[in-house]
């Protein structure tokens, strides 16, 4: 997707036997490959983009539409959504999470880097509503609570690409009739909430090198 190509999505023909053309198909797909970009990037054919029909995107229909499937894969216990490749979305199985969380965190939980003070505070005092990692808040409320301003989508870009939050679920607001309108907002997580913790960690016995390795094989 390239703002100078007027937003032109690169994708598959409908009738390739390589279209992935549901979200069942894309969770299959996502699992398989360990982790994969939301869009198209520097490495070719390795995004969801690329690999789905073009016409479907942003028409609201769940059956055709990727930027549908990703809020309902957000939710999927299989696997993660969220920031993770330098600001960019994408998602990462529950088998390669660990990988990416060795990784970025050298095997740091966020209590410990934050004790050793090799976080900046504003990526500590966005994490600071996650007590013991647990929690589940909504982007306006976690922007209110911490009180970051302007800073805090970076807060919480960064919180993302370092595996210590992902995305939990999407929902609209709700106006004083009940009925929802809007963008859907989301809600973020900690991955030990969502995963548990001992799989999260479960690859802090290999070295970052390890990990890098493995990922980039």
């Amino acid at each position: 997707m390239e703002y100078e190509e007027k937003w032109t999505m690169h994708g598959l023909d409908e009738n390739d036997p390589k279209c992935i053309k549901n979200v069942n198909e894309l969770k299959s797909f996502i699992n398989k490959t360990g982790f994969l970009p939301l869009f198209r990037n520097s490495i070719p054919g390795f995004s969801v983009e690329e690999n789905v029909p073009s016409k479907g995107w942003w028409t609201g229909d769940e059956s055709i539409d990727p930027w549908e499937w990703r809020m309902i894969l957000a939710e999927d216990h299989s696997i993660a959504y969220g920031k993770f490749f330098n600001g960019a979305s994408g998602f990462i199985s529950a088998e390669w999470f660990p990988y990416f969380a060795q990784l970025k965190r050298n095997g740091y939980d966020f209590d410990s880097a934050a004790e050793e003070g090799i976080l900046n505070l504003r990526l500590v005092k966005l994490m600071e509503p996650f007590t013991n990692g647990e929690g589940v808040f909504f982007s306006n409320t976690l922007k209110q609570i911490t009180g970051l301003g302007g800073a805090f989508e970076t807060a919480l870009a960064k919180a993302q690409d370092k595996s210590y939050l992902v995305c939990h679920s999407f929902a609209q607001r709700i106006n004083k009739q009940g009925m929802p309108y809007g963008w859907h907002v989301a809600s973020y997580c900690t991955p030990e909430h969502k995963f548990g913790g001992d799989l999260v960690k479960s690859r802090y016995s290999i070295s970052v090198q390890e990990a890098q390795r493995m990922i980039f094989e």
